[in-house]
């Protein structure tokens, strides 16, 4: 016991130091039509898509096959970028898989929140209005709604404060757990993410990720495969991936990409990681930004 918590601590402290955490990347989610998530993201909210225009078509790609644990299936991508903030939403929908989609409360330990500020919160809630199905949580005369998107996450839109948002106080991600204090300590440890006891910073670039662990009764953890529809994924870029993945293995995290392995893109890595409440990691080997220290490999 006494061997296993050196090596944690060694383990832990190789991805703290120098090239650990160099920041956040996109907030990524399974989907189960691409299209109904692209009507909700980009018609309904705004956020401007990514890529050559026209309808997405599925593809077989071994990368991604591999990183979602999802063999022989196609797969299609869409990206938006949210305004004024290094982090993207990524949505991905599988064909050809026995997926379950999941949708939890937002008691529920692996719920996800994403808060977006908005310029015209009105005229938003006007075109989600004309969406089919779509759950309403909640809306304030103070300018914020909260809806779930077509998979499940919570959505909270909020008007923004500047007439461009400022990425470390509006744009972030929230995720209700088991135990906050376990999981914040999972993130400190392996991660070296910084703040209060239930607001954390992602280091690099100080991206807002906040935990919550409502008292209800009858809270039931998510329970989903990395490819079913409706499980969340945070990018993280990292330095020295090796040491990264080390840490949080040593801190409880299992890797749950195909084989238990890391998938190369060319001359980086990555691999996804499922934490104690159901909400998965990818973790993506990444040079740091020019004049934030020596580069990776």
């Amino acid at each position: 016991m006494k061997r296993r918590i050196i090596v944690a601590f060694f383990l832990t402290s190789a991805a703290l130091m120098g090239q650990g955490v160099l920041g956040v990347g996109n907030f990524i989610h399974v989907v189960e039509n691409l299209d109904r998530s692209i009507e909700f993201y980009h018609d309904a909210i705004g956020l401007e898509m990514t890529g050559a225009p026209g309808p997405r078509a599925f593809s077989a790609n071994a990368v991604v096959s591999s990183l979602y644990d999802a063999p022989g299936a196609q797969s299609r991508v869409a990206s938006f970028k949210i305004p004024g903030s290094g982090m993207a939403v990524e949505i991905v929908e599988f064909q050809g898989l026995n997926a379950t989609p999941v949708r939890p409360r937002f008691f529920d330990p692996g719920a996800i929140r994403l808060t977006l500020p908005v310029q015209d919160l009105e005229a938003i809630k006007t075109r989600l209005s004309g969406i089919k199905g779509l759950e309403w949580i909640s809306a304030s005369a103070l300018g914020q709604v909260v809806v779930r998107d077509p998979d499940g996450i919570f959505v909270e839109l909020v008007k923004s404060r500047a007439a461009l948002p400022e990425p470390s106080k509006e744009v972030r991600l929230g995720v209700t757990v088991e135990d906050l204090y376990s999981t914040t300590q999972f993130y400190r440890e392996a991660l070296g993410f910084t703040g209060g006891s239930a607001r954390l910073a992602v280091p690099g670039d100080a991206f807002p990720v906040d935990f919550t662990a409502p008292k209800y009764a009858d809270r039931k953890p998510v329970h989903s495969a990395i490819h079913d529809p409706g499980s969340g994924v945070l990018r993280l870029r990292v330095g020295d991936f090796d040491a990264v993945v080390k840490a949080l293995k040593a801190e409880g995290a299992r890797v749950v990409s195909a084989g238990g392995e890391p998938v190369n893109l060319g001359r980086n890595r990555a691999v996804i990681l499922r934490d104690m409440n159901n909400f998965f990691l990818q973790v993506l080997e990444s040079a740091p930004a020019a004049g934030k220290g020596p580069a990776g490999k």
